[in-house]
Formats: structure tokens, sequence, C-alpha cells
């Protein structure tokens, strides 16, 4: 049903007139009362009391059939509703660019039968409605396309429409206000051309004569701006596997540069959905757009949604001035790709050989998360973050226990799994695991418990057996942890390598550390991430006791390393009656230890910071200080 323009003092002659056409009493009472409703929201809603404006749960956006327009073209966008419960009626209002487009229509698309009513039309501003009629007739739920709104382009460049906000009315007449602020931009041609191919005009940044490439879909929404991948292209890799294949051009770059501007309170994220039935997923994007992305929103970020799988990339890791270097080519030659694999073949079955091998229950496939830079037939492919943890989340349909389960980093070259810091959040009967490393590998989800004979009755047995099962920790032997031992200082650098995800690399400047040490790798990543030092320039002492003011050192600077480290308030040591015998240099990281709740004195009034630590305290500060950053649940 099309919708009829109408000006606010006709409102009420205009419903009664249609109301006289209806035939049954009850069906007449009930319009009435909905349309009056709906009449006082628009004309009383700015007075209502704050506490009457109550929230809901339902979600709406406005939907673009193309983010192109060709100049005098229609746009078309579909007002959709998302987790709708009784929608019975609804108001909506719209902003759109009044420069670069020109209202047409609203065609009502809600299922049943119904009146609208609208446009209002003030400057920019559009505002509608529309209710259902009939007796018994119950409201619209789950997802409902409610409208189709037709605009004409009338002048180039990128118009923005924002869907300000939507009054949702049930079946009961019960009324609720969304003002999510969902925004869309359109790009229009100058001379009648399609702007998303730039190379037939002759003046596009990708150069004259390219193909036309089909632009993903730009909309703007509460968390950033959605990217919907709707078109793919299809190759298959040497081994024989499909790969969808998403190019995001110059052009859809700066249409979500500028849906970001236009939504400045939103999150500085572009979502690019990019589901397919393909066993790969490759986000293609060119680098030169990526620095101007930079440029303007320094902590802009890539989520890339494939399936089940979400990989959430801050841009700042692209070094993409040195990959360009790298490459001996200019950044507008680069290409970057965003690839995420469900690996198969060889490697699959490795990682199912490993699992079982290991006494682990294998919950997901591995997931290949890579990232390249291209030109010129030459390829780099980076892996490592620096000191940057970056997200990756995997989906599983069912509840999963997040004191048995983990995030694994599986090496197909070892068959080694090591642990990832991940965090479980359910909801109904899913489990979203999210895994936090400052690297590309291959993921997975398993499921294992550890514990030892000699921890019964332990003060320490739940957290100890908590990281052994998550692969943090392990015994002296397969059957005991044996908690009272000391610990040195090699041993609890592993532990922090391990604890905070870290690859392990040598380290060659002491003399007291051998490449043969099962400790050099742990101790060099250890050096590296800044989380230990040596007792002189050339010294170690891997063997020595680890003290509690070393601990607490070390610990300080993990926290930092993870990125959420507390202000150390020094006033909190003088609850130690023996805060004199803690070093200088470790009584600043002493406060933050106690800030974050990982550390604690021996008593209540003693610190003891040169007593030697034991395994069970090491292990229990290490837990807590995994839940303090959010690595563990």
């Amino acid at each position: 049903m099309r919708s009829e323009p109408f000006k606010e003092e006709g409102i009420k002659q205009t419903l009664f007139s249609r109301f006289s056409k209806i035939e049954r009493m009850d069906s007449v009472n009930r319009l009435l009362r909905c349309w009056i409703f709906l009449l006082m929201l628009v004309l009383v809603w700015p007075v209502l009391p704050e506490e009457i404006r109550a929230g809901t749960a339902s979600d709406f956006s406005l939907e673009a059939g193309s983010s192109t327009s060709e100049l005098n073209g229609d746009i078309t966008l579909t007002l959709k509703g998302r987790s709708m419960v009784d929608l019975y009626g609804y108001e909506a209002v719209i902003e759109f660019d009044e420069s670069k487009l020109q209202f047409k229509e609203i065609e009502n698309t809600m299922p049943g039968s119904g009146f609208s009513m609208g446009p209002i039309i003030k400057s920019s501003s559009l505002t509608f409605a529309y209710t259902k009629v009939g007796k018994g007739v119950g409201g619209e739920s789950g997802i409902v396309n409610l409208s189709r709104i037709t605009f004409k382009a009338a002048a180039p460049g990128t118009a923005s429409i924002k869907l300000v906000s939507v009054k949702a009315v049930s079946s009961q007449e019960i009324e609720n206000k969304w003002t999510g602020a969902n925004s869309v931009a359109v790009v229009i041609g100058s001379d009648g051309s399609n702007p998303s191919n730039p190379g037939t005009g002759g003046s596009g940044r990708r150069g004259g004569g390219s193909a036309a490439v089909s632009q993903p879909q730009v909309q703007s929404s509460s968390d950033g701006v959605r990217v919907l991948a709707n078109n793919t292209t299809q190759r298959i890799n040497a081994d024989g596997r499909s790969v969808a294949v998403v190019t995001l051009t110059a052009d859809t770059i700066a249409n979500a540069i500028e849906a970001l501007k236009a939504n400045p309170a939103a999150m500085n994220k572009i979502i690019i959905e990019a589901s397919s039935q393909q066993d790969v997923v490759q986000v293609d994007l060119p680098a030169l757009a990526l620095i101007d992305l930079i440029r303007l929103f320094s902590n802009a970020s890539l989520s890339i949604h494939y399936n089940e799988a979400v990989y959430d990339l801050p841009l700042l890791v692209l070094d993409l001035k040195k990959w360009a270097d790298s490459l001996q080519a200019e950044l507008k030659d680069v290409k970057i790709s965003i690839v995420i694999e469900k690996v198969g073949g060889a490697t699959a079955q490795q990682l199912t050989a490993s699992a079982r091998e290991n006494g682990f229950r294998l919950l997901t496939e591995g997931f290949d998360f890579t990232i390249m830079a291209e030109s010129g037939g030459r390829t780099i492919t980076a892996n490592e973050f620096g000191s940057t943890y970056v997200s990756r989340s995997i989906e599983v349909a069912s509840v999963l226990d997040s004191g048995k389960s983990t995030g694994v980093l599986f090496d197909p070259a070892t068959g080694v799994m090591k642990f990832v810091p991940t965090t479980f959040k359910t909801s109904g009967e899913k489990t979203t695991a999210t895994m936090r490393r400052p690297g590309n590998s291959i993921y997975a989800l398993v499921e294992h418990s550890k514990t030892f004979a000699d921890m019964s009755g332990h003060w320490a047995r739940q957290d100890i057996e908590l990281l052994a099962s998550k692969l943090i920790v392990s015994g002296r032997t397969d059957s005991d942890f044996v908690p009272e031992e000391t610990i040195t200082r090699a041993e609890f650098a592993a532990l922090l390598v391990r604890g905070l995800g870290l690859t392990e690399t040598e380290f060659t400047s002491f003399h007291d550390v051998s490449t043969k040490d099962w400790f050099a790798g742990a101790v060099g990543a250890a050096i590296k991430a800044g989380l230990a030092d040596g007792i002189s320039d050339d010294k170690f002492a891997p063997y020595e006791n680890i003290t509690r003011e070393q601990m607490a050192t070390m610990m300080s600077r993990a926290m930092k390393a993870a990125g959420k480290l507390p202000t150390a308030d020094l006033k909190s040591l003088e609850a130690f009656e023996d805060r004199i015998s803690i070093s200088t240099w470790a009584r600043e990281s002493a406060a933050q230890s106690i800030a974050a709740g990982i550390m604690k004195g021996k008593s209540s009034s003693a610190f003891d910071p040169g007593a030697s630590a034991t395994r069970a305290e090491a292990v229990v500060v290490l837990k807590r200080m995994l839940q303090y950053e959010q690595f563990i649940n």
C-alpha cells in the first residue's frame, strides 16, 4: 500500500474519512485508538517524561539496494526491523541530504492490512507512520521489512540517509522508542555513469580501462560501518580448494570513511560481512586507501566476519609503508589480502591427530588467519604484530565449559598445540570464544582436563589445575605438581611467556643461557617482550629462585605488555612493616600488583620481598593476572 502525503492539521479528518468506510465497529474502534495513539506520539513525544521513553531490545536499520547510483536515477532503501516482538504500528524519522536527494515515495511492506500516514517533510527530515488493522490481529515478530523508501539522485557526490528514530507500538498499545542512529551512504555519479567503475570515465584512482567492480554495500550502524559483501568472485587454489574473494575498492573505503564521519558516536570499525559457503574467504584492499583511512582514524579497525569466525584487526598493525618498500613498490600498486581459511587436507588430519595424541577433545575445525601484501607478482606474509594483541573469535553451537576449554595455536611443522589467551561467552545454546594474540597462525578450540595426585586438599588446587587444563603449566611429573617447591627465574619466565601467548625466540647474549637449554626460547621471548632482565648484562641466572619482588616486577611488566596496567599507589605499601626492605626498583611494581589484586603480602603486615616464591604461589599469581587482563574467564 502506498502512502499519501498529508498535513499535520488534516490528519484527523483524513482518518475519520477512512474510518467511515469500515463496516465493523470493533475494527473502527481499534483502528481509531491506534491512529490517535500514533498521532499523539507525533505531537507530544518531545514533552513526555524521560521514564516513559522506554528503550527496546529491537533493532531497526536502513538498507540500500546499492551503494552507488546514476545521476537522476532512483535510490531505494528498505526500513527493516530485527528482533521484533508484536510490532503493530510504528512511526519513523529519517534525515536525508536534500542537496543531493529528492524524495519520491514511501511504500509499506509490512504484512497484513493497515494504513500508512505520511510523509511529513520538513527541510531534510522525513516522518511517516503505519499501523495494522483488524479484529484479533497481532503484531509482527522476528525480522520484518517495514517499508520501502525511494529518492531521486538529484546531484553528484556522496549522499547520506540517516534513520534517526523509530517509535514502535504493540497490539496492546505499548510503545517503545529506538534511537540507534543508522546511516547509509550512496555515491552518485556525476555524468550518469556508475561511480563504482571510474575506469570507464577515465579519471578513477584505479586507472583508465579497468573492469567494472560491483561495490559492496556500505551501511552505518551503532558499532561502526558495515560493508555487506553480497557479491564475491570465486577462484580455485593450487590445492583445489575454493576461495571466495571480496574486493573492496578505493571507492568502497571512501564510502566507509564518509559513513564514519557522519556517525562520530560509533566506533571507528569497518565490519566486512563476508559469509560464504566456500572453504576460504579472501578480502582484498588497496594499501593506499587504507593509508587514507588510518590518517583520518588512527584507531580504526577492520572486522572480517566469515561464517562462525570473526577477525578483528587494528589497522595500525599493518606496516604498509615497510611492506611496500620490501616489495620494491609504490603504495598505490600494493594490494593487501586478509585470508580466513578452514584448514583442510593434510593439515586438518594433523590437527585431529595431535588433539587425539594429547588427550584433547577437538571442539572446532582449525582456522588459519593470514595477512599478505602483494605487488608485481611478489608477496610477503605478516605473521607477527609486535606488542599489539589481535582478536579472533569462533562461535560454537553448544555450551562450553570455560574451565576445561581453551583456544590453541597449532603449528603444523611440529604438530604442537599451545595455549592462546581465550575467553568464553555463552548466549543461549551458543558459545563465542575470543582468542587474543600478537600474531597470526592456525587456531582451534579444544577441551582438556588435568588433575594432579599431590594437589588433594591444597589451597591452590583449583587455580593450578585450571591453568594445567589450559596447557599453561605442567607438573614435575605427569602425576605430581609439587606445589611447595620453589620456582626458578627461567621457570617463571616460561610461565609468563606461555600465559601471554608469546612466540619463543632465541636470545644468546647471556653466558648462562645456552641455545640447547629447554628454557632458551622462553627467556628470549621474555627479554624481547620486556618482561624480564638479566641480573647483569651477560647473566640471566636461570636456575636461581625467583624472589617475590622479582615476581612482582615481572608481573607488572606482563600487565603492561597485555595492555592493562593499574596506577601505582605507593601508600598501599605502608600496610607492610617490612616495606623498607622492598628494593627501590621493585616498589612501583609491587604497588601495581597489589592494586590489580594479583599479589598480596605473606601476611597482613609483611610483604616479604626477598622470599623465594613457590610453584603454587607463582601459578596463583599468574592466574590472577590472566583474569585481570581478561585473557581467561
